[in-house]
């Protein structure tokens, strides 16, 4: 959701925040819609001491559509917002971003060693060095390179309900959800969660289509809750098949599934057990990431490209880690289409929308995924208050995309410089298409010799 964030900071020599301002204020369009300030106040301190922070929250009725949730809405606004005022206070004191950011992290917070391990493991000042020296050799291409941190507060809302069925004649379970599979791999975690708490292959696990009899009065399938919601009342209801079927196996101690099966439902044990997932059963819980981008800008056109993206998140001990780097990436290249393609203009006199085909409203494509894309899920680490110690993924992912805005700031600061414009902290808002940059790397026309 569009948002206007003005701030006023007071700050230290070493970067240490004492006093901060900030006014944020949501475009809602011309009528009221979702509510957003729940999501801004859950995420506005991101991974920073914010005990001298004041923030306040408002809305603008605007000739504008109405707007609504996207994907990860006020988190995205906010995390870049806290991301944002490091930079600038970093450009304040000419100090590196990182430094600022570690003089307002409590010691105690895990992200510190987090961080203290991700600038070794994608190389940042090796490669900041490298790319200064790039900027210093050419004029026309410049570099950028930038690392971002987030620290998202997961909470589950509403309810959810699971079925679960066994069949008896060859075994077979079926998974009725009030959740949909929308890409996002709810459907694999889910039977994979199932076959774990069973004891059987997922082969024998199926998932049978949604529907509102099985599902009824369910949330919204959004936010990333399904992996949770859905893992914790399917595994509930495995964990309740698993007390019906045990007399049996007691019996049968050497019986494969089907015959534990078969005899369990000669026995009229029944085989379908049912769950409701419903609030404060998963505690709220911390996902913590951080991210690294290096960026590569045609200063006479304005063309870029990723050349690398690093990302390091706190999955816990991942269900299906294979989908949840593939979430990671789908995420983060979500988010930097909002913030380097993705332009919405309206004509503010009637609303109208003027960026409305592929002509003008450009989203990511294959080329504009980094060229070197390592993703790593955070080892080592245990969430006991998630599903099979896991942590949802998938929606955090795109507030760490404002990386490659910090990155997209260094090479334009060395491309102003060369064109000797004025050395401002640039404002870089959403989208930052090539028009744009093109237009602040500062060039004149009388630049363009030979």
């Amino acid at each position: 959701m569009p948002a206007f964030i003005e701030y006023n900071v007071e700050f230290t020599a070493t970067g240490l925040v004492l006093v901060l301002h900030t006014v944020v204020t949501h475009d809602i369009g011309i009528t009221p819609n979702d509510y957003i300030m729940l999501s801004n106040l859950l995420f506005s301190a991101n991974a920073y001491v914010t005990a001298t922070w004041i923030t306040e929250y408002k809305t603008a009725i605007t000739d504008a559509p109405t707007n609504t949730w996207m994907r990860a809405p006020g988190s995205t606004e906010m995390i870049a917002y806290t991301e944002t005022i490091m930079e600038h206070m970093a450009w304040a004191l000419q100090m590196d971003p990182v430094q600022v950011r570690l003089a307002n992290i409590a010691l105690v917070n895990p992200i510190r060693l987090i961080l203290s391990d991700f600038l070794v493991s994608c190389e940042y000042y090796r490669r900041l060095d490298e790319v200064r020296q790039f900027n210093v050799d050419n004029r026309w291409r410049k570099r950028g390179i930038a690392i971002t941190l987030m620290q998202y507060p997961h909470a589950n809302l509403g309810i959810y309900e699971a079925l679960v069925s066994i069949y008896h004649g060859d075994g077979s379970v079926a998974l009725n959800i009030a959740g949909i599979e929308m890409g996002q791999g709810l459907y694999t975690k889910t039977i994979q969660v199932a076959a774990f708490v069973l004891g059987i292959p997922i082969e024998k696990v199926k998932i049978a289509p949604p529907n509102n009899v099985v599902g009824a009065n369910s949330m919204v399938t959004a936010g990333s809750f399904t992996s949770d919601t859905i893992g914790y009342a399917v595994k509930n209801c495995c964990e309740n098949l698993n007390l019906r079927l045990a007399p049996i196996r007691i019996q049968n101690p050497t019986g494969t599934w089907e015959e534990i099966i078969q005899a369990a439902y000669l026995a009229n044990i029944e085989l379908i057990a049912n769950y409701q997932f419903t609030m404060g059963e998963i505690l709220p819980y911390i996902i913590y990431g951080t991210a690294c981008a290096e960026i590569e800008i045609d200063v006479l056109t304005g063309d870029f490209q990723l050349r690398r993206v690093d990302i390091v998140e706190d999955t816990g001990e991942s269900i299906s880690p294979r989908i949840d780097v593939g979430q990671v990436e789908g995420a983060f290249i979500m988010g930097m289409g909002y913030w380097l393609h993705e332009k919405l203009v309206y004509n503010r006199m009637n609303g109208e929308l003027l960026t409305n085909r592929a002509w003008n409203y450009k989203p990511p494509g294959a080329k504009d995924i980094p060229v070197d894309f390592r993703v790593t899920l955070l080892q080592k680490s245990s969430n006991p208050l998630g599903v099979l110690r896991s942590k949802v993924c998938s929606e955090p992912a795109v507030t760490m995309a404002i990386v490659v805005v910090s990155a997209l700031r260094m090479a334009l600061v060395s491309a102003r410089k060369d064109a000797g414009a004025e050395d401002i902290f640039i404002t870089l808002n959403s989208s930052t298409t090539k028009e744009d940059i093109l237009k602040l790397a500062g060039t004149e026309d009388n630049q363009f010799v030979f």
